[in-house]
């Protein structure tokens, strides 16, 4: 049975690590050591623009554009402050990678513990490390409680995004100080959503519940064709074939509870959710991409800010 960080990586492209050391070495493993540079754009005419491409050192691929003044982070200067954390014992680098041709980069961190719903059905607590470098996106971390039956990405807590991390390139006192910062903050929310998710699972849907809530996590189409009609149909028969029969959702304790409901947006979210792509890799890719912090992690937050309220729970 593979890991669970090899069934992340599997999804999101990637390569699992032997849980390095440093930064520096699970960026040299992933092949992630190359650096954005930043060229000058010109209009065809040759008349200069006021704005810059960020390529990739190694392939000369563009990954995207900025104003002049954009400071560009290299992949080592965004993650090495989460050394000092490492170095502790407090959390080991799994895995790292590219989504795309590198306009965002991630390493994976494992922290210890996990969220206990009820018996066997254990969730494990990661840290996604990420940052962009289309000109747009900034250097952030993610908590991902990933449930270890299915290996699904829960949703987060309090509809929070990502933190913002600020880029701390000075002394190891100052790095400690915002790696430690992080630590906190995912401490407190990883220990709500064990909160939540046993409320939930303490909580039997009715079959009108369960109705409404996909009706109102699928909405009906604003122009009614018989294509988007269509469309509609079958994503809710997929969230209710799901809450039925979905990874883990027919344990003792599971079925048929809020808990198996959150579960089937979440599966469907992580496989179904439809994109677009010229190839299987590359839909597979933005599936990942979308499901960590685009559409499929937005309708996440959809189906968890529906079902918490049935617990007495405001998200």
């Amino acid at each position: 049975m593979i890991s669970i960080s090899e069934a992340l990586v599997k999804r999101w492209g990637g390569i699992k690590l032997n849980e390095p050391a440093t930064a520096a070495e699970a960026i040299l493993a992933a092949g992630l050591e190359w650096e954005v540079e930043k060229h000058p754009l010109f209009l065809a005419d040759g008349r200069p623009v006021n704005r810059v491409a960020l390529v990739r050192s190694d392939n000369r691929t563009i990954l995207g554009t900025a104003t002049p003044r954009y400071s560009t982070i290299q992949n080592l200067e965004a993650f090495e402050f989460f050394d000092e954390i490492v170095g502790r014992g407090e959390a080991a680098y799994h895995a790292a990678g590219a989504f795309r041709d590198g306009e965002r980069v991630y390493i994976l961190a494992k922290l210890p513990g996990t969220i206990r719903t009820i018996m066997d059905d254990v969730s494990e607590k990661f840290l996604l490390l990420t940052t962009g470098h289309d000109g747009v996106n900034s250097l952030q971390a993610l908590f991902l409680p990933v449930r270890v039956f299915c290996t699904n990405v829960l949703p987060r807590l309090l509809s929070r995004v990502a933190v913002t991390i600020r880029h701390t390139v000075g002394n190891v006192k100052h790095k400690l100080t915002e790696a430690r910062r992080l630590l906190g903050i995912a401490d407190n929310q990883f220990t709500k959503m064990e909160d939540v998710s046993k409320s939930l699972a303490s909580r039997q849907m009715t079959t009108a519940e369960l109705g409404a809530y996909v009706s109102a996590l699928v909405p009906d189409p604003e122009i009614p064709t018989e294509r988007s009609l269509g469309s509609v149909k079958r994503r809710r028969e997929t969230i209710h074939r799901l809450f039925e029969t979905g990874r883990g959702n027919d344990y003792a304790g599971v079925r048929g509870t809020a808990w198996a409901a959150l579960n089937a947006a979440v599966e469907f979210a992580d496989y179904d959710l439809p994109v677009r792509g010229r190839s299987d890799s590359e839909r597979t890719s933005r599936r990942a991409e979308s499901a960590l912090f685009g559409r499929g992690s937005n309708f996440k937050t959809r189906a968890l800010n529906l079902l918490v309220p049935l617990v007495g729970i405001q998200n």
